[in-house]
């Protein structure tokens, strides 16, 4: 710590649970970089294994990192609490397994220099597999400053490169507590917080560059082939959508424009799961694409996926049996 910069304001918070062969590399990403954030809340969820045991080990004393227990509630619970225990005036979602790469909290610091308004700070990531294999995750295709967040929201929608991923955006703290913004559930937690975000921030930075690494493993709740129960997130796309159609203080063609291409990114995700995880298409995923055939479409591409799901279908899963490793959805 000697001669390093001074702190950005950034609590970082870090939901634990069984994560004991991860953590310590996820960690030490952050203790790394070139500017360090405010402060590290760990908050273990009740872990079985030796998670809590390495972390106090490796990190009990260190003055950047506070360590927390709790019983297993859940990670959007565990994110609840470390944002009423954080003290910086931004707020970053780190996942407890993935890599923060070099430059991070050294961009954003600069940012912040620059408007001290800043709302929200973005940034494109890639994902990795434990073989080394790696790809585009949430791609922002320029930099820049812009006047809301709901511009980036649209860009990524448009691009079908969207995420509801917390980790996605470092957050002014006051636009989570002054809006009573909070994750709701086990799995899918962040749909609702994450799209609420992007429509009350306003000066809002993005950069193309790639500054976060998610890892891609079989024991991850979204990821896992043994869950194939999809009506957590299709429970997530009907509440987000809640959260849309409540909207009234923006322009209503903006949020129509928003919801359609939110809807149509949502489908893409979820008949994507399907694919890899189903035989056939499940009757709770015909039906929900039933609802929404009449959305409005962007794409010839988006047409055939809304008029014709369950050949789309196919066609997907014959994809991703010639072109293993197959994509990661969170």
């Amino acid at each position: 710590m000697n001669g390093a910069k001074v702190n950005t304001p950034v609590s970082v918070i870090i939901p634990a649970f069984n994560i004991e062969n991860y953590i310590v590399e996820t960690i030490e990403s952050l203790l790394s970089q070139s500017v360090k954030p405010q402060e590290i809340i760990i908050i273990d969820d009740g872990s079985t294994d030796n998670t809590k045991g390495i972390l106090l080990e490796r990190y009990e004393g260190n003055g950047l990192i506070k360590i927390i227990s709790q019983e297993n509630k859940g990670a959007g619970e565990a994110r609840n609490h470390g944002v009423s225990l954080a003290c910086g005036d931004y707020i970053f979602f780190c996942d407890s397994d993935d890599i923060v790469l070099p430059g991070f909290f050294e961009t954003f610091d600069g940012k912040l220099r620059e408007d001290s308004n800043i709302d929200m700070f973005c940034f494109s990531s890639e994902f990795f597999y434990e073989n080394g294999y790696k790809g585009n995750k949430t791609v922002h295709h320029a930099s820049g400053w812009l006047p809301s967040a709901k511009i980036a929201l649209s860009d990524l929608l448009v691009r079908n490169s969207y995420t509801a991923a917390s980790w996605t955006y470092i957050i002014r703290k006051n636009i989570i507590t002054d809006n009573g913004l909070k994750f709701y559930g086990r799995l899918h937690e962040d749909h609702i917080i994450t799209m609420s975000a992007y429509l009350i921030s306003k000066a809002t930075y993005r950069t193309e560059n790639i500054l976060y690494s998610q890892r891609v493993r079989e024991g991850s709740l979204t990821r896992s082939k043994h869950i194939i129960d999809f009506s957590p997130r299709i429970d997530a796309l009907n509440s987000t959508l809640n959260v849309l159609d409540k909207i009234v203080d923006v322009e209503k063609s903006e949020i129509q424009l928003i919801r359609a291409r939110y809807v149509n990114s949502s489908l893409f995700f979820l008949i994507d799961m399907c694919a890899d995880t189903c035989v056939f298409l499940p009757s709770i995923v015909l039906d929900t694409f039933k609802c929404h055939k009449k959305n409005t479409v962007f794409s010839l591409k988006e047409k055939f996926l809304l008029n014709f799901p369950e050949l789309y279908f196919a066609l997907k899963k014959i994809y991703i049996f010639c072109m293993r490793p197959s994509h990661s959805y969170r």
